[in-house]
């Protein structure tokens, strides 16, 4: 308290008198929330995240007009968003990337996936950059497409979505026969692969896919050596043998409550039953389609 400067404070412009005490902070952050600078700034962030990566000046003139209008009123300035022609334009559709966060858990949610959210799986979110909680700076993870989209990314995107539907990521189990039916565990033929496809694509997209990514989805099937898919099964086996290794070393270091230890020992060799590899590999590469890494 002694610190405290008691006296009058000018702040933007505005007049702090003397003698407020703690009230002088409640001021500052009166002032500097009722900015336009911020209002601005918080339109742009909203815009961003909801409508594009490059909103239009019109659209953040209006949000940050709202902004100031309701008095920093988030839930009006959200509204001026979703109602806005902006975020009701076809071109809106589908033109933000989803982060791994999103990516991670809209798979697991379109798959019907049970899991119990281990290390596993969090280490997959490491893999394709977004670590929970392990960004530097305060401001959080970039929410543009440019932070997620290179080769390397995008690789291991292909590598969760394989990990995933092939029952590879300890604590999470797809069950994939129960949209395939009898082609689960036997050979796929020529015309089960295209009805299997296009039940994954209802399944996964509701059916909304262009038809350039359908003929690509369909000559990568195709193609007599999936060189991607490899890559992304041995990404898989070295996530798998990762955790597994973790769990042994915590079992081993008495790092279990009673009795899970000995649990975890039995279960260090076993995996989870693994879907049939044709339609892992179908699965897969739907989830990796441009369509269903936007939102």
């Amino acid at each position: 308290a002694r610190l405290h400067d008691d006296g009058e404070k000018i702040v933007l412009g505005q007049k702090i008198p003397a003698g407020g005490g703690m009230k002088d902070g409640e001021m500052v952050l009166d002032i500097l929330s009722r900015h336009p600078s911020t209002a601005k700034f918080i339109a742009t962030k909203l815009s961003r995240r909801f409508v594009s990566d490059n909103p239009s000046p019109a659209l953040i003139e209006r949000v940050a007009a709202t902004y100031i209008r309701s008095d920093g009123d988030i839930r009006e300035t959200l509204r001026a968003i979703f109602t806005s022609p902006e975020f009701n334009a076809p071109e809106a559709r589908r033109a933000k990337i989803k982060t791994p966060f999103e990516l991670a858990v809209s798979a697991i949610r379109t798959l019907g996936a049970d899991t119990d959210a281990r290390p596993a799986l969090h280490g997959w979110l490491a893999r394709m950059g977004e670590g929970l909680y392990q960004y530097q700076a305060p401001t959080g993870y970039p929410d543009t497409a440019e932070a997620w989209v290179n080769t390397g990314a995008l690789l291991e995107r292909l590598n969760f979505a394989l990990a995933l539907v092939s029952n590879r990521i300890p604590g999470t189990r797809v069950d994939l026969a129960r949209f395939t039916g009898d082609v689960a565990n036997a050979k796929v033929s020529q015309s089960d692969q295209a009805r299997v496809v296009d039940q994954f694509l209802n399944l996964i997209l509701q059916g909304d896919v262009s038809p350039k990514t359908k003929e690509t989805l369909m000559k990568q099937l195709n193609a007599p050596d999936n060189a991607m898919i490899s890559t992304s099964q041995k990404g898989a086996d070295e996530s798998m043998a990762t955790e597994d290794s973790n769990q042994g070393q915590r079992a081993r270091r008495g790092g279990f409550g009673r009795g899970e230890g000995r649990r975890a020992m039995r279960n260090l060799d076993s995996t989870l039953p693994a879907a049939n590899p044709e339609v892992a590999r179908i699965a897969a590469l739907i989830l990796g389609t441009p369509e269903f890494q936007r939102q």
